[in-house]
């Protein structure tokens, strides 16, 4: 019963292993490794085998040497067919012969014989020949100039500049006159005034600031209504303050001259300030 146990387990095997070895392929790849197993596909560029561990494994068949004792034989890529370049052939046109051009000699012309006169029929026919007419040279008449000559761009200068000149000794002129009545006139009068009146220094009229000083002395004010001078610096209130003190301290100048306090207001005026400033110090 055993003997018949272990034969029948024997036909099983074989039954089972003789398929799987008669199907079982050989690959030897170009390395010289060998695989065994079943190919379960086959193209001109792979081949996919089962070597008995259930994963399908890809051979190239560049990297195969032999499949069961046959070479693969790797198939090149075919060759692109590159078209060959057309050539065009020209033909030749068949140009005309040119023609010879032969060089066209004129024809030789006989020459007279040179006849040299003597020196004596020389004279002869230079006293025969007239003298030729004298030649008029037209002489050339200047034309009046149409546009701007020198001469009177030149005199345009000269009198521009005679112009400025002109224009810069009256503005001198004006600058001498301006000095002489708001500076030399009123000093010297406020100078006049002083030595009149007995008050004061005469000379500190010539000074600054020194001035203002002395026609307070000479108005017989306090030296105090000179701060009023700093109002001036506000805007237009200031301005009407210090005219309005220059008034106050003429009217008691002239009342101080035994004169109406009126015309001592004048001196502020323009044109007239300076008429009643020479009649303040020039009439007794």
């Amino acid at each position: 019963m055993a003997r018949i146990n272990a034969i029948l387990k024997l036909s099983f095997v074989i039954l089972f292993l003789v398929p799987s070895l008669v199907s079982a392929s050989e690959v030897v790849l170009k390395s010289g490794e060998k695989i065994e197993g079943k190919i379960l596909e086959q193209t001109n560029k792979y081949v996919k085998i089962d070597a008995g561990l259930g994963v399908a494994v890809t051979y190239y068949n560049d990297e195969i040497n032999t499949l069961d004792g046959e070479v693969i034989h790797v198939q090149a890529p075919p060759k692109a067919v590159v078209a060959a370049p057309v050539v065009q052939q020209t033909q030749e046109l068949a140009l005309p012969p040119r023609p010879v051009v032969e060089p066209v000699v004129p024809p030789r012309v006989p020459t007279a014989p040179v006849i040299v006169p003597s020196k004596a029929s020389s004279v002869e026919a230079a006293q025969n020949v007239p003298s030729p007419a004298p030649r008029a040279y037209a002489q050339s008449v200047p034309t009046p100039p149409t546009g701007m000559t020198r001469y009177g761009a030149r005199k345009d200068n000269f009198a521009a500049m005679a112009v400025l000149a002109g224009m810069g000794g009256f503005g001198i002129a004006i600058i001498i006159i301006s000095i002489f009545a708001f500076w030399i006139f009123p000093t010297y009068c406020l100078q006049r005034i002083s030595e009149r009146t007995n008050r004061g220094v005469p000379w500190m009229a010539w000074v600054p600031i020194a001035n203002l000083f002395l026609m307070c002395k000479i108005a017989g004010i306090r030296y105090t209504w000179l701060w009023c001078i700093l109002l001036a610096f506000i805007p237009i209130l200031g301005v009407l303050c210090v005219w309005a003190l220059c008034i106050f301290i003429w009217y008691k100048i002239a009342l101080a001259l035994n004169k109406p306090g009126w015309w001592g207001a004048l001196t502020v005026v323009p044109i007239l300030g300076i008429v009643a400033l020479g009649y303040l110090t020039l009439s007794e």
